[in-house]
């Protein structure tokens, strides 16, 4: 009986050693689970919402979508 508890519990041991090893090597390599929130825009022609980083800007200071929006200016549900 105490060969099998020890086993047991140089195993658990083991798993939990191997197991901190991995995380500690992936906050290494700067792998994250986690992303900071991004900030989210509305497109001044069809007023779909977008990550800002992938809208497009115009001459007018004004977020789009895409390069056909770009080009058609703010729709009529857009702002002025």
């Amino acid at each position: 009986m105490a060969k099998w508890l020890l086993t047991i519990v140089i195993l658990v041991l083991a798993f939990l050693w191997w197991n901190s090893g991995r995380r500690s090597s992936q906050k290494r390599a700067g792998q994250s689970t986690t992303q900071a929130p991004q900030r989210m825009l509305s497109c001044a022609h069809c007023q779909l919402h977008l990550p800002e980083a992938d809208a497009l800007r115009g001459d007018d200071g004004l977020a789009y979508c895409c390069a056909e929006h770009l080009r058609a200016g703010a729709g009529p549900g857009g702002r002025p």
